[in-house]
């Protein structure tokens, strides 16, 4: 009986989701391990701010497919709170930690998807000893903020970062009845978009009563145990729970170890077939750049959107089918209180850098 050929996705969400259930689709006698490090996989991240606000009632309505259901259904071998901590792409495998059992095994590989995401930048600032100081990008974040604010009852919050996550995280907050403090080192929310839109947006917040702090950075967050104030280059601000959203960056160390290339933005690079440097391993996803139409080179935008479909065609390269990846144009959209806001394309800033 000969081997049936395995293809391993290391990380268990947009992307890699993506990338594996197109290739069972495409080929089902293919054996599919996914590795996700977390207690969860499937889920949209992008919910969790509603989850904050109240109008998700149980984080566990963000997972999009139970585990039972990618495994039962779809025939995915998807295996949480289970790290891949190294990848030999000359011996083609994959080395894993279990984090429950607390051991570690080799397996080896036909396909790599390397769809690693990307993690919250934590500023020297955000002491580990200080509790009730929270990032919000995996689920298990959402279910952390939510089980401090029920525990410890919190009246204040203190937001760090202006930008989508500051603004939809602020929002929840402010609905919530909490008072909240927005704090961003630039001089604007949303710098991502022209002027015009970050002063309509600070204009809604203060209606709202948000109190802005901008064009001051932080220096520091105290207090004896639990978070009691933040120390701006300006001012003290009192605070019973600090949310960061400074920003995030591709997780791509295992890649790096592992010789697979990096581009420009710190990224891996990989070319219109989701392929990396190295042969049968693809990288998508948040971890991997992405080419702009307009700029004509790899950039890093991370955003959900384009983790389906770089993992569907990585997928699809997989299974031969020959598809390529036409790049990207910088679209998002986002909300704040009554008002949408998108982009695409590049804003004015960005062109008159360029020479535009």
């Amino acid at each position: 009986m000969t081997q049936s050929e395995r293809l391993v996705v290391v990380g268990g969400n947009a992307a890699g989701l993506s990338a594996a259930s197109y290739v069972k689709r495409r080929k089902p006698e293919i054996e599919i391990l996914v590795f996700e490090k977390s207690p969860h996989a499937s889920y949209g991240s992008c919910g969790l701010p509603y989850y904050i606000e109240g109008i998700v009632k149980d984080p566990l309505e963000l997972i999009a497919v139970p585990i039972n259901v990618l495994r039962e259904k779809r025939g995915l071998d998807v295996r949480v709170l289970h790290e891949v901590i190294g990848i030999d792409t000359e011996k083609k495998q994959v080395r894993v930690k279990d984090l429950q059992a607390n051991n570690e095994f080799a397996l080896s590989y036909d396909w790599l998807v390397v769809s690693t995401g990307a993690s919250p930048i934590i500023p020297s600032f955000a002491r580990d000893d200080v509790q009730g100081v929270f990032t919000l990008r995996t689920l298990q974040d959402g279910i952390n903020v939510g089980r401090f604010i029920k525990e410890e009852s919190p009246k204040k919050v203190a937001v760090i970062g202006g930008g989508y996550i500051g603004m939809e995280v602020t929002e929840a907050f402010t609905v919530q009845g909490f008072e909240v403090t927005l704090i961003e080192k630039l001089p604007r929310v949303l710098p991502n978009f022209d002027v015009e839109f970050s002063e309509k947006v600070q204009e809604k917040l203060e209606e709202k009563g948000v109190r802005l702090i901008l064009g001051s950075g932080v220096k520091a967050i105290e207090g004896e145990g639990v978070v009691e104030r933040v120390i701006t280059d300006t001012e003290v601000v009192e605070t019973d729970l600090v949310l960061l959203g400074v920003g995030i960056k591709p997780q791509v160390t295992i890649a790096k170890k592992a010789g697979i290339e990096l581009g420009e933005t710190g990224a891996i690079k990989v070319n219109d077939r989701m392929e990396t440097n190295i042969s049968w391993v693809y990288a998508c996803g948040d971890c991997a750049e992405a080419y702009h139409r307009i700029l004509k080179r790899n950039v890093w935008i991370p955003l959900g959107d384009t983790a389906n479909k770089q993992g569907r065609v990585a997928g699809a390269n997989i299974v031969e089918e020959q598809i390529s990846f036409p790049g990207i144009i910088g679209s998002a959209a986002t909300k704040v209180f009554e008002l949408e806001l998108a982009r695409t394309g590049l804003g004015e800033e960005e062109a008159k850098k360029r020479g535009i």
